[in-house]
């Protein structure tokens, strides 16, 4: 029983102990400085006494008042307590408040609130034990027991019955229980006999728990209090009694009130608490002035630990109470949806609670944007305390929260000591690691440690090797709540009271609220006496129990436990005389354990401590599934190799126990109950007396340890299976060497590649390259079961001798008579024996295989099948032929040697065949018979993640339990694991449940199937269980990835494991037939290779000298290196990430997709390829770049653009290397043409890309002064000159299209077309001068106005970040939102320019208006859109007619009378419009067609229709103009010169002067290049539209000529292809195949569903990757990219802003603008856009683009129509949003709030995002 503690009264005369009154002096001078600005109210007045050291209640109230000082009138009170049940009420900080005063009342029994008859009232100084479940009810007892200046006893509700006892017991007497149960008669009858001591306390008051609320609102709005001194005891707690029994913890409400305040000052709490009021501040001539308060927000709290909710009330924090504080008993999936709905910011308590969340995010993947909750886990900061962290749960901190998390340490009385992020500790471990690893250092050692943080010339003295000790953080808490020093142990260092900093003592604190308690405590208490040091004031430390250093940081490292530590005495065996003692120090040892046995054994809990009943070193060891008592062993003898540990005690439990409280420390009072239970069968006891063997006979039993330092090479060597096959003929296998091939009836591993081929078929040829390689795998242990074959001449020979060779070739040509063939083919062969020197062969060979096996019983054998064809990469009849396991007789083995023959030729065999066009009267069969692996798990392996195949990084592994063949079969679901590359990479699991595994048919089982298998059940955990540990799947990862590497392609192999035997058994290798061929992934290692991986002893040797290379050059350098082999095989394996090639080719398609949107045809791609080439060169010698150098760079000119599977592409290498041939200066800065383009990455988003710019930039042409004074002459003369330039331009270009648009191409001959059409291209592109020059322009003027607008007009929200730091999310944040406004502003002041491509649409609008307004017909505009069909047929042209400007008014007159006396017919009866009305209306659309009739969808893609073929379009466009009113240019015209006018007045706000007079010079000769580039684009698509007629034209004329099927087969040729043909060079005279090939690849294109990806690199030639799309899906740069910004924001998206305004609406989504009809006033939302859509944009209310950038062209005529945009939108616009959902669009900030996700989310009460300020008034 534990003493009881003796309370001395505050009246009392007794004296206070000397090191309790010191303590209580440090406690209140630090209280009576004042409080800190987390208490709200503090910041507007001065704390009360009492509320410094009195009742600690008096902060309950303070807060009270703060609230209701603040609240707007009506507001209702902020939150105390929110649930995690869904619907639950809340319970506010005013009814909190009234609860507690009403209770107070009834337990005061004051006015008319009386408790039950017979209890007395509770007055001051009674203690009170609270008997109620955590919740409200909890705190509303205590509280109001703690007014009145009650001491509470508080019991964990886990406790035990006779531990609770005890603790009642010694805290006796007691006045008063409280609880919130009914406690009936029978209730107290049970309670008493399950705790005898209850029944010695008098009184018994239960908490009201509905309270009528006309009873609430009549108590006082403040609790009231009973004045006592700040030192008496509030709170009497219990440690858990882990180690004996419990001990009782003593609070007073000082102590209360300072752990508070260390708590929350802490700025990982206190930051999320940034609402805090600021007061302003008082004059000194007016103190009576009320400051300004802010109205309370409160913070968001969940917690486990009941003490700390006592803090969060008294700082207004809102608490989330936990269904269950019990990290055992806790639903992860309520709480977690309860977080996200309340929006919780701050999460701390136990690790093991909170980490029970974390992993069921893992277990469960999160779920998606509209799911219950998120992973990561979404609040602030998570911190955790009470227990320790193990460093296998520091990932999943990481990862598994989206804030920060930190560790604190801290001790009963005292909490916390130190802090740490969780980052930090992984680093510190990584570190730490490293220099374990490179050299085995013992913990053996004194109690000193080696130098950490200290320079290597530091004279601190520090000696002795490094202990594997835990940091448990930064000493140096804020608030300078703590200090923390190291006392020496058992009185050693000479009688010093504290260690150096490297010495390791006993972790001693110091501060405001360690707890100093009684008298009884004095050992545990150090005196320090005054000095200069401690401020001249006597200090008390308190000795925490607990083994640890400081560090030069100041950080805290934790070595165990002071009573665990093992000491051996000087002379005691293997003790040095002369030394003092020898200490072990647990968490080295435990850590060891843990790391090394692990991952492989399955270990998860060590505690390493003297052992209760021998006092000797033990180690308690917890494996949930078990350990062989080999393991046993491995793990005694790992501490004698590596640490000399004397343990003489292994204790294997499968489950420990632990406290209930935290989950985490060991519950040494059960330990021990649990060892002398001698009937427990859950344990194992191995005294070290029982040891017998070395580490190789271990080895040799199939057991060895992952992580023992020693040897890589000679370990597995010694271990290796003895099933392994040679590589060279055995002395019995010699007899089947023949010279003659035709002689080898049966084949082995060492058999050439060739014969195993040619003879043994594709499956054993790929064991022999499985045999033969594995063993060359670098650090696995691995074997091939050993085999033979049964070669294809065996198989010919017994169809000799039985005569039956006629009878296997049958004269098939489709798949009729297959079965009937079969059937009497297998009623012979069955029938027909094997001669007796073939069984005899036979016989001989399996009992040799026989002696060969490890097994002790007979083994059971393999059968199966392996055709001439098999596994090729070319046919791999996977899954077609038959195999047979378990075969164990001779009889049953000939049996399945004769189906294996037999399946040759089944049916579905053979249809395969025929449809490979594969001969069907030749087929040869071997068969391969291999032991059996009884195993425990198999799978198959994948060297290259199917969907991520590029990447060598990471393997797949597929496992289930039992065979393998169930899964090869399709008839089991495995589990999944991606492992990365190397022994030690991660490991991401996805699991399965597996309720049937496949295993061995005992006989008689149901179900049963002919492999020999049966379907069993599988019982939990195991069916719910993962199939493989991460280490066996980093084994079976690395064993993959190393075949490849040795074979030289990907391959996939079948593994199993047996029960309890870490050797990994290969079953089977072959190509993965889908990937390119073995060439595509050679590595570009500048170590030699064979010039051909077709030969594997090639590759073999090569990898081979590799290795050897590195280990002669390592012994070279010393002779005692280590050399590590899985190291050098990572880096081997490494080589293999990237295709053969050494040249790196990027793709991007930013903003040319605009222009060549999806899949266009070659006579496009190979006319906008020549455009480019030819331009380009062009802007090149107008920039000066010499003659030589465009020539040198001839390839770079005609690889501008890629066609990638039907889509175009720039290829952005060749347009660095050419920006970089020009003397630009800084305007040949890639960033400039980055943002021209609006990619989405620099150059410098990826490895590969950045060398090979790098390239380009060391191999820069160096221009000389005069080419750069040059340039800036040429480049100041075409600013100047741009305007002339320009109109010089448009003069020759409207002289060439006026001509090109009249001419009628279907009236010339082929050679005529041909001739215009090579005369005018070469002219016009060598005159196209005017837009090289004006871009050029634009790429400086418009980057330099954006960086003046970004540095001089744009308040930055971003700080910079420090050095080479990762910016955090708020920072990423800011700086998006900066960088959106910079886009603002320059948009804004960019709109209002006349653009030439925004007059068709006002041209439309002007039509619809003169439609809807005329006097003449005042329904005319009804009339329009109810005959839309008929206007369309009068206007429609005829096939090949061409209209004339000089006919249009003729042809409107006859086309209009036409349409109304049709109509008068159709409609009797119904008024129609006059005849001049309609053909005015026919006049206005013919004319438009006429000036932009060229215009279409797409209109840069020759293959599309044109306006004048289609003109529905317009009609649809007019029509809608008229259906919606929005007609209005004047308003369009307004609306962009009020936004530019903002703008500007702006701008003369912000800047005066000199900078004034520059902004405005740079801001207007911006606009007018922007504007000269929008005009010179339009050009563009009025010659497109000349050409697209000319290639349409010579279409016509080889459909007349017979050489094409039909007009548009034409833009399936090239345009080189065309000309050639008039030429006679054309190289096929067969167009109509040629064109009939390019419309099968194009139909493929358009069916392919994943496009390739907008963004990626290619190494070597590009070609080859055109045929695996997958591969270029798994090459997109941009995927990670957006993997790494996290998950999308809930409700949110986010792109560029083009053109400003809010907008609140519903959507269209569209995919192409036939789905576009009938728009009305919608919000538009699509992937992307070309000129084509303009006139689409009247209709909308605003405008949403996936893609796009600043300059193209939808933003520009959105600028120019006012049309709220935004572009370049990620977060997956196209699929986040469906037709009619509502959303509200800020474009000026470029953000897209979707209102039904939001709204969804508010319901669920986790809307917290900026739409609570932003939508809600302009929904108002």
């Amino acid at each position: 029983m534990s003493p009881a503690v003796t309370e001395v009264p505050p009246t009392a005369t007794h004296v206070a102990s000397p090191a309790k009154e010191i303590a209580i002096s440090q406690l209140h001078d630090f209280l009576s400085g004042g409080f800190p600005d987390i208490f709200r109210w503090s910041l507007h007045r001065a704390p009360t006494q009492e509320e410094l050291n009195g009742n600690l209640c008096a902060l309950f109230n303070a807060m009270f008042t703060h609230f209701r000082s603040t609240l707007p009138e009506n507001d209702p009170s902020p939150d105390c307590f929110i649930f995690t049940e869904p619907g639950k009420p809340s319970v506010t900080f005013d009814e909190i408040c009234a609860r507690i005063t009403h209770f107070t009342q009834i337990l005061a029994q004051d006015g008319s609130a009386k408790a039950k008859s017979g209890v007395k009232p509770l007055v001051q100084g009674d203690k009170v034990l609270i008997l109620s479940s955590l919740g409200v009810d909890f705190f509303v007892g205590s509280i109001a027991c703690l007014s009145l200046g009650a001491t509470l006893i508080l019991l964990d509700p886990f406790m035990e019955r006779a531990k609770m006892n005890v603790c009642i017991e010694s805290v006796l007497p007691i006045s008063h229980i409280v609880t919130n149960m009914k406690l009936t008669a029978f209730k107290k009858w049970v309670l008493s006999r399950a705790v005898p001591a209850l029944k010695k306390i008098p009184n018994v008051v239960e908490i009201p728990v509905n309270v009528d609320k006309k009873i609430l609102n009549s108590v006082p709005t403040l609790i009231p209090i009973t004045s006592v001194p700040g030192n008496t005891t509030a709170l009497l707690s219990f440690t858990t009694g882990s180690t004996g029994n419990p001990k009782p913890i003593r609070r007073s409400h000082d102590y209360l009130r300072a752990q508070t305040i260390a708590v929350f000052c802490q700025k990982e709490i206190r930051g999320t608490n940034s609402d805090l009021a600021t007061p302003s501040p008082k004059s000194p001539e007016s103190t009576s002035e009320e400051p300004t308060r802010a109205p309370h927000k409160p913070v968001k709290v969940v917690t486990n630990l009941p003490v700390f909710i006592f803090g969060q009330i008294m700082l207004g924090y809102t608490t989330l109470i936990p269904d269950n504080f019990n990290p055992a008993g806790v639903s992860p999936a309520p709480l977690l949806q309860a977080m996200i709905r309340h929006n919780v910011q701050v999460a701390f308590g136990s690790p093991a609670f909170f980490l029970r969340l974390l992993q069921h995010l893992e277990e469960t993947g999160g779920v998606d944007q509209y799911g219950k909750f998120v992973n990561p886990l979404p609040v602030r900061v998570l911190c955790l305390g009470g227990a320790p962290v193990f460093s296998s749960d520091l990932d999943i901190l990481r990862r598994g929260v989206k804030g920060s998390a930190f560790i604190f340490y801290g001790a009963s009385e005292a909490e916390p000591v130190s802090k740490i992020r969780v980052e930090e500790r992984i680093l510190l471990e990584a570190s730490t690691s490293a220099q374990q690893e490179s050299k085995v250092q013992k913990s053996k050692a004194s109690n000193r440690i080696s130098r950490l943080d200290f320079n290597a010339d530091s004279d601190s003295g520090f000696e002795g090797g490094n202990v594997n000790a835990l940091c448990v953080g930064h000493t140096n808490l804020d608030g300078g709540f703590f200090h923390t020093a190291i006392a020496p142990l058992d009185g050693e260092e000479g009688g010093q009271q504290f260690l150096e900093l490297g010495h390791i003592g006993e972790i001693i604190v110091s501060g405001p609220h360690v707890h100093i308690t009684t008298t009884s405590d004095d050992k545990r208490i150090i005196h320090e006496k005054a000095s200069e040091a401690n401020g001249g004031k006597d200090r008390i430390w308190l000795r925490t129990g607990d083994c640890g250093y400081l560090d030069a940081a100041h950080r805290l490292w934790l070595v165990g436990r002071a009573s665990w530590v093992v000491t051996e005495k000087a002379g005691e065996e293997g003790v040095e005389q002369g030394l003092n003692s020898l200490r072990y120090w647990p968490i080295a040892i435990e850590r060891s354990i843990l790391e090394t046995f692990g991952p492989s054994h399955g270990v998860t809990y060590v505690v390493f401590m003297p052992s209760k009943s021998t006092g000797k070193p033990a180690l308690f060891v917890e494996v949930p599934t078990g350990l062989a008592l080999a393991a046993h062993t491995l793990i005694l003898e790992h501490l004698q190799e590596t640490f000399d540990v004397p343990v003489d005690e292994l204790h294997v439990f499968r489950k420990l126990p632990r406290d209930k409280r935290h989950a985490s420390k060991i519950n040494t009072m059960a330990l021990e109950k649990m060892i002398k239970d001698k009937k427990a069968t859950d344990k194992v006891i191995v005294q070290r007396s029982d040891i017998s063997g070395t580490l190789n006979d271990v080895l040799r039993r199939g057991m060895t340890s992952t992580s023992l330092k020693n040897s890589a090479s000679s370990l597995d060597l010694v271990g290796r299976n003895t099933l392994a096959n040679s590589s060279t003929p055995r002395p019995y296998e010699k007899r089947f060497e023949f010279a003659n091939p035709e002689q080898n009836h049966f084949l082995f591993a060492w058999h050439s590649s060739n014969m195993l081929a040619q003879f043994g078929g594709g499956k054993a040829k790929n064991m022999a390259t499985l045999t033969n390689l594995v063993s060359k795998v670098p650090g696995v242990r691995a074997t091939v079961p050993a085999w033979f074959c049964v070669s294809t001449e065996a198989f010919k020979t017994f169809l000799a001798e039985n005569h039956l060779e006629s009878q296997i070739a049958p004269h098939l040509t489709t798949s009729e008579g297959l079965e009937a063939f079969h059937a009497s083919l297998t009623k012979k062969i069955l029938a027909a024996p094997l001669s007796a020197t073939m069984i005899q062969e036979l016989t001989a060979l399996i009992q040799h295989l026989t002696s060969t096996s490890a097994s002790s019983s007979k083994p059971y054998f393999a059968v199966r099948s392996s055709g001439a064809d098999e596994d090729s990469v070319s046919h791999s009849f996977a899954g077609q032929f038959d195999s047979f396991l378990y075969r164990q007789s001779m009889d049953e083995i000939i049996l399945a040697l004769k189906s294996c023959w037999l399946s040759a030729f089944a049916p579905r065999v053979m249809s395969h065949r025929m449809a490979c066009q594969l001969p069907v009267n030749n087929v040869r069969m071997g068969v391969v018979v291999q032991i059996m692996v009884d195993s425990e798990c198999a799978g198959v392996a994948f060297s290259r993640h199917p969907l991520n195949p590029i990447s060598a990084n990471v393997s797949l592994v597929e496992a289930v339990w039992g065979q393998g063949e169930a899964l090869v079969s399709g008839a089991a679901e495995p589990d999944s694991f991606e492992v990365e590359r190397g022994l030690h990479g991660k490991v991401k699991e996805t699991l399965v449940p597996k309720p049937k595994m496949w295993m061995r048919n005992d006989g008689g089982a149901d179900g049963a199937d002919a492999t020999g298998l049966v379907a069993v059940d599988v019982p939990e955990p195991k069916a719910s269980a993962a199939a493989l540990t991460h280490d066996r799947a980093r084994a079976v990862g690395a064993t993959v990835t190393g075949l490849e590497t040795l074979i030289g392609t990907p391959v996939d192999f079948e593994w199993a494991f047996q029960e309890e035997d870490s050797m990994l058994y290969c079953l089977q290798v072959r190509p993965i037939v889908n990937l390119p061929p073995a060439s595509f992934f050679i590595a570009t290692d500048p170590v030699h290779k064979p010039e051909a991986a077709e030969n594997l002893q090639e590759s073999t040797i090569s990898v081979e000298s590799s290795i050897s290379s590195a280990i002669s050059k390592a012994k070279g350098k010393s002779d005692n290196v280590n050399v590590d082999f899985s190291s050098i095989a990572s880096r081997a394996m490494d080589a293999l990430a990237a295709p053969q090639g050494m040249n790196v080719t990027l793709w991007d398609n930013s903003n040319i997709v605009e222009s060549y949107s999806g899949v266009t045809t070659p006579l496009t791609f190979s006319f906008a390829s020549y455009n480019y080439r030819i331009v380009y060169e062009t802007m090149m010698t107008f920039l000066g770049t010499p003659p030589k150098l465009i020539q040198a760079n001839e390839d770079a000119l005609v690889n501008l653009l890629g066609y990638i599977r039907g889509n175009v592409y720039y290829n952005l290498m060749n347009w660095y290397r050419l920006l970089l041939l020009a003397p630009l200066g800084k305007f040949s800065d890639p960033k400039h043409m980055e943002t021209m383009m609006g990619v989405k990455q620099g150059q410098d988003g990826n490895a590969d890309m950045e060398k090979e710019f790098k390239k380009i930039l060391d191999e820069r042409y160096k221009f000389n002064a005069w080419h750069r004074t040059r340039l800036v002459l040429k480049y100041i003369s075409a600013y100047r000159n741009i305007d002339r330039i320009v109109n010089d331009f448009f003069a020759k270009f409207d002289a060439f299209y006026s001509v090109g648009r009249e001419m009628d191409f279907s009236a010339m001959s082929l050679q005529q077309i041909s001739t215009y059409y090579r005369i005018n291209a070469s002219t016009l592109l060598r005159e196209w001068k005017a837009p090289v020059v004006n871009d050029l322009l634009v790429m400086g003027f418009f980057g330099t106005l954006k960086s003046f607008i970004a540095k001089h007009l744009v308040e930055p929200k971003a700080k910079p970040v420090p050095g080479s730091a990762a910016p955090t999310a708020e920072q990423e944040a800011a700086a998006a939102a900066d960088a959106a406004a910079v886009d603002s502003l320059q948009n804004d002041l960019l709109c209002g320019e006349d653009v030439e491509s925004a007059k068709p649409t006002k041209m439309l609008m002007e039509i619809a208006k003169s439609v809807d307004t005329t006097l003449e017909y005042p329904a005319l505009g009804a009339w329009f859109v109810g005959h839309k069909d008929d206007i369309l047929r009068a206007i429609k042209p005829e096939e090949g007619q061409w209209i004339l400007r000089s006919t249009i008014l003729k042809l409107s007159f006859v086309k209009a009378n036409e349409l109304i006396q049709g109509l008068k017919v159709a409609e009797p009866g119904v008024s129609q419009p006059p005849v001049q009305v309609v053909a005015d209306v026919l006049t206005k659309i013919l004319e438009f067609l006429d000036s932009y009739g060229f215009r279409c969808i797409n209109e840069l893609k020759l293959e599309e229709q044109d306006l004048n073929d289609d003109p529905a379009f317009v009609i649809d466009a007019i029509a809608g103009y008229v259906r919606t009113k929005a007609y209005e240019v004047d308003d369009l015209d307004k609306r962009e010169q009020q936004i530019r006018a903002a703008a500007e007045a702006l701008v003369h706000q912000k800047l005066k002067g000199t900078q004034l007079v520059l902004f405005l010079w740079l801001l207007r000769n911006t606009r007018r290049v922007v504007k000269h580039r929008e005009n010179l684009r339009f050009a563009r698509s009025k010659a497109f539209g000349v050409f697209r007629r000319i290639f349409r034209g010579m279409g016509r004329q080889l459909v007349a000529l017979d050489a094409l099927e039909a007009e548009k087969d034409v833009f399936y040729l090239t345009t080189e292809e065309l000309m050639s043909y008039v030429d006679g060079r054309a190289v096929s005279r067969d167009l109509k195949a040629l064109t009939k090939l390019r419309k099968n690849e194009f139909d493929g294109y358009l069916a392919d569903a994943n496009a390739p990806p907008e963004r990626f690199v290619t190494r070597g030639a590009a070609g080859v990757y055109m045929w695996y799309p997958h591969i270029l899906a798994d090459l997109d740069l941009l995927k990670d990219a957006e993997d790494s910004n996290g998950p999308p924001e809930p409700g949110v998206l986010k792109g560029v802003s083009c053109c400003p305004g809010v907008v609140e609406g519903v959507v269209r989504v569209v995919k192409d603008i036939s789905e576009t009809r009938d728009l009305d006033g919608e919000i538009l939302v699509t992937a992307r856009t070309d000129p084509g859509w303009v006139p689409l944009y009247p209709m909308c209310s605003g405008l949403l683009i996936e893609r796009g950038s600043l300059l193209s062209h939808s933003a520009v005529v959105a600028r120019e129509l006012g049309l709220p945009t935004i572009v370049g939108i990620s977060g997956g616009l196209m699929k986040r949003l469906k037709t009619g959902m509502r959303i509200k669009m800020d474009a000026g900030k470029g953000k897209v709030y979707i209102l039904d996700e939001l709204e969804a989310l508010e319901k669920e009460g986790g809307a917290a995002t900026e739409m609570t300020a932003e939508v809600t008034p302009a929904a108002a």
